[in-house]
């Protein structure tokens, strides 16, 4: 513990400097923050209408640029091997839930991340 208070004290009170400036100048711009939360809810909702498409079900989600699904209806494979298989087989990554319980409970859910350029999904659809 004797270490790990010694990196506590200089990192509590040291600066980020670089990323203080960057805030600055980005804090200037309000077009930048005023318009985030529309940006994503049009990126949530481009994930959504892809997803209706398959046989995974949305899964209520506020104020996060991740969407969970179940995949239930899809796999029985534990949440860990089908988000292997997804990104193996097909190039889609996604988070397993699972790895946030303390016991690792398996609901057969992912997690999307949908705050994406629009070419990394124009890719996904094509290959």
């Amino acid at each position: 513990m004797k270490e790990f208070r010694k990196v506590h004290q200089f990192n509590c009170f040291s600066c980020n400097s670089p990323v203080q400036f960057a805030l600055t100048e980005f804090l200037q711009h309000k077009e930048n923050y005023l318009q985030l939360g529309s940006f994503l809810q049009q990126k949530r909702d481009y994930l959504k209408n892809l997803m209706q498409q398959t046989k995974f079900k949305a899964l209520p989600s506020y104020g996060s640029y991740f969407q969970l699904y179940s995949y239930s209806d899809i796999a029985d494979e534990s949440e860990k091997d089908f988000a292997i298989r997804l990104t193996k087989d097909y190039g889609v990554a996604t988070i397993p839930t699972s790895v946030f319980y303390k016991h690792g409970e398996d609901n057969k859910v992912l997690r999307f991340c949908f705050s994406k350029r629009k070419a990394h999904w124009k890719k996904q659809q094509t290959g």
